[in-house]
This record gives C-alpha cells, sequence and structure tokens, in this order.
C-alpha cells in the first residue's frame, strides 16, 4: 500500500479533512491510513482523487508512488501557499463536487 499519510502529510492535508471529503468518519480514515483497515473501492478511489494517486495502490503490497507522483508532490512543495491552497481545493473538489470548503481560515481561500 502506498504511503498515503506522506502524501497527505506533503500536501499539508489533515486527515479530517481527506475524511470529510471522502465521506468517512476521520477515525475510519485514520484506520485506513495506518493500515489497521482496508478502504472500500468507493472510498479508495475518493482517497486517490483527493492525494492525486492511482487509488488501486492503497490494496497493493508495497506499492511506491510513481515518478509523475512523486514530481507532482515535488512541484507541489514547491508552490507558493496560494498555489497550494488552490490546489488542495481542486482535488477535494474533483471528488465531490465542491460541496466541501477547503478554506482553512486562510486568505488563499477565496476563489
Amino acid at each position: 500500500m502506498v504511503n498515503i499519510r506522506y502524501v497527505r502529510e506533503r500536501l499539508g492535508l489533515k486527515q479530517g479533512e481527506v475524511a470529510k471529503a471522502v465521506g468517512v468518519a476521520q477515525a475510519t480514515y485514520c484506520n485506513i491510513e495506518n493500515g489497521k483497515s482496508a478502504p472500500s473501492v468507493d472510498s479508495a478511489k475518493k482517497i486517490g482523487r483527493v492525494l492525486g494517486v492511482d487509488w488501486w495502490l492503497l490494496f497493493e503490497d508495497g506499492a511506491e508512488l510513481t515518478p509523475d507522483e512523486e514530481r507532482f508532490l515535488e512541484d507541489f512543495r514547491m508552490a507558493s501557499a496560494e498555489e497550494q491552497a488552490a490546489i488542495r481545493r481542486r482535488l477535494i473538489r474533483s471528488v465531490n463536487g465542491g460541496n466541501y470548503d477547503t478554506r482553512r481560515n486562510d486568505s488563499a481561500g477565496a476563489e
């Protein structure tokens, strides 16, 4: 399984933000992230979209990020805070059609 905690932290997302976007309880997402339980296929697809990784990697033992995924994370880390906030919003909106407000009390929250 790809280390989704690593990816989430590199994207600057909190467990609760990913859980809310995916539509699961934070405790459920925490168990998935820590390998205590496996996500459903539907949840894995949503987690993959939020984190920008292939969803099937959540089921594959020893899976690693692809070079494109690593490049995406590196580019993300090099982006400005405003660009990062916009990317986070787009990733989460890709899962739920924009129903989740990702603004985190920062000035970059408005589009």
